[in-house]
């Protein structure tokens, strides 16, 4: 990729980030970028390709280990607790692009899409490290706590963070109550768990 193709790519991650997926124009892509709008169409041909290319970038990003690594030299449940805390706090961070890497899967049930892929590897390569740290504890039941503690701690705090206040009365776009949420919930999935 070269320096104005980049530049193209930055812009519109940039622009599903502040207008969200659907009113990131080409227009506004490019004034972004500070370009005319036919390098779009010279460089992609056209915004669908843009954004496909926008989104992978953006999530190899995310879901990159190198970002998570300080967690390796914790136990499993520190670790979990710390990786699903950063990937909600970086979620919090970019909420378009979140919603934008997974609104395939929501609206129209498509779940083959690159925001799902990449979620479930960088899932998968968590659940070899925790595994490691545990061995005694069934794969089964491991990937089964990952899933719950995922969805317990990303859905409130990322997706719907307004949704539970009433219940759970705390705001969940604090970030240090989101912390010990998900210490707190992570602390009770692993119960009776030896790591």
């Amino acid at each position: 990729m070269d320096n104005t193709e980049r530049k193209i790519v930055e812009a519109a991650i940039a622009c599903i980030e502040k207008y969200g997926l659907d009113k990131a124009t080409i227009r506004l892509i490019a004034e972004e970028a500070g370009i005319n709008s036919a390098a779009i169409s010279y460089y992609f041909r056209g915004k669908d390709k843009l954004i496909e290319i926008a989104q992978q970038t953006a999530l190899e990003n995310g879901f990159e280990w190198k970002d998570y690594a300080h967690t390796d030299e914790l136990n499993a449940r520190e670790q979990l607790s710390a990786v699903l805390f950063q990937l909600a706090e970086g979620a919090r961070q970019y909420p378009n692009l979140t919603k934008a890497f997974f609104m395939d899967a929501f609206l129209h049930g498509n779940y083959a899409g690159i925001g799902i892929k990449k979620l479930n590897d960088f899932l998968n390569l968590l659940c070899g490290k925790l595994l490691a740290k545990c061995p005694s504890l069934p794969e089964e039941k491991l990937r089964e706590l990952i899933h719950q503690a995922f969805y317990g701690a990303t859905l409130p705090c990322v997706i719907m963070p307004n949704a539970f206040e009433d219940l759970l009365r705390f705001d969940f776009l604090d970030s240090e109550k989101r912390k010990a949420y998900t210490d707190h919930l992570v602390e009770k999935l692993f119960a009776g768990v030896s790591v």
